[in-house]
């Protein structure tokens, strides 16, 4: 069957990427367990019309999640803890997005497939909804990834969140520094954006 990656389509599955966040989040250390099992990660960026939340599935089963936000009224993730930074990108007028709360299921982080699936569905939102550039945040162990695969910048850092006391990059990618092969098209995920 392969993996799927599509838009969350039911309160249960919304519930279902609060509990794989909680788990991801748990086992890199960011957050200790909590007892309801679920990390509802900017939560009023969930309900702003705006904001897209991908679910992958392989098998059927919930494999990993990603969340895109297209700028508007609401504003960004980003706007929490970098929001002078995000308004400098606003200003060079591009059509802005932002990606987050990219996480996988246990029994789906030492591989890539899932991942790289989430980041096919990215490029596809991207081109669908001709965002220039998408902000995003990361621990800083995996800033050098997403400098290799997508030609990411780093504008900026913090040593703790509003949210989490943890450090946290600021990514920034534009479209026209995208490799040649996420702007092909060509993958073999089945993704609905």
């Amino acid at each position: 069957m392969g993996i799927q990656v599509r838009p969350a389509e039911s309160a249960e599955e919304r519930e279902a990427v609060y509990r794989l966040v909680h788990d991801a989040y748990v086992a890199s250390g960011w957050i200790t367990s909590r007892p309801d099992s679920r990390l509802v990660h900017y939560g009023r960026m969930n309900e702003i019309p705006e904001t897209t939340v991908l679910v992958a599935r392989e098998d059927g089963l919930l494999a990993g999640t990603c969340s895109l936000t297209r700028d508007g009224p609401g504003g960004l993730h980003v706007d929490e803890d970098f929001h002078p930074e995000a308004d400098l990108v606003r200003r060079e007028g591009r059509r802005l997005a932002a990606s987050w709360r990219i996480a996988t299921a246990e029994g789906h982080r030492a591989g890539s497939r899932v991942i790289k699936a989430l980041l096919w569905a990215n490029v596809e939102f991207w081109r669908k909804y001709g965002i220039e550039t998408c902000l995003m945040t990361f621990a800083p162990e995996h800033e050098a990834v997403y400098r290799r695969l997508l030609h990411c910048k780093t504008i900026a850092k913090v040593e703790a969140t509003r949210s989490l006391s943890k450090p946290l990059v600021l990514m920034r990618f534009d479209w026209e520094d995208c490799p040649a092969y996420w702007q092909s098209g060509k993958h073999s995920y089945d993704i609905r954006v």
